[in-house]
């Protein structure tokens, strides 16, 4: 037993949120030198033997960021193994979508990039970042998941941006509103006035804590 050898797990979370039509991604800097020196990469940390892969990325996000976990939903993207994943030694990570709902504050030693515009990144972010965009595509139609990027009111049209930006197109809005009817929201009888279009029916989302949409 005292010759065996342990790999250490840690998490990482992209926080992603929607900003104006974009999708944002929180970044942080990486400067573990020699082998990552000033280097963007995303939130995350060791977990510590006390603690599942989820309570360490929320303690995480809390600690290194300062965004309140409450406003920011959690689901698992994908375990990362490689052997050389990471170049200090063999670190195993659980990776996790965190999807905020709301803009309170940017949050502490963060930068926000466009999730389809990120650079190199430490470690093997990249690769998560690809994995996150193919989530986020196969997973759109068949979940509420995109529901989670609206703040507690919101029009149709401001849920459509979500599926344009993360599918790289503009979908058509029939079609779309059809799939909306679908969803777990309800209207608030409410307008909005903003923009230069007609009055727009504001919506509320009803429970989205089954991912899966019934069929």
């Amino acid at each position: 037993m005292e010759n065996l050898k342990f790999a250490i797990v840690s998490t990482d979370v992209l926080i992603i949120r929607k900003n104006a039509d974009v999708i944002e991604v929180a970044l942080q800097e990486v400067n573990r030198p020699p082998h990552y020196v000033h280097i963007n990469g995303f939130i995350g940390g060791i977990v510590r033997p006390t603690e599942t892969g989820l309570e360490a990325a929320k303690r995480i996000i809390k600690d290194k960021t300062g965004l309140d976990t409450r406003n920011i939903f959690l689901t698992p993207l994908k375990f990362y193994d490689q052997v050389n994943r990471d170049r200090r030694g063999r670190v195993i990570s659980i990776a996790y979508i965190g999807i905020m709902d709301k803009i309170t504050h940017e949050g502490k030693n963060v930068s926000w990039v466009p999730l389809c515009g990120v650079s190199r990144l430490a470690y093997d972010h990249n690769e998560m970042q690809k994995d996150v965009l193919t989530y986020m595509h196969d997973h759109l139609f068949i979940t509420n998941i995109a529901l989670h990027f609206m703040p507690k009111e919101f029009t149709i049209a401001e849920l459509k941006k979500v599926f344009d930006y993360l599918l790289g197109k503009t979908i058509d809005k029939r079609n779309f509103y059809k799939f909306a009817e679908e969803l777990p929201i309800q209207s608030t009888k409410k307008v909005t006035t903003e923009g230069r279009g007609r009055p727009a029916m504001l919506y509320k989302k009803l429970s989205t804590n089954g991912l899966f949409l019934a069929k």
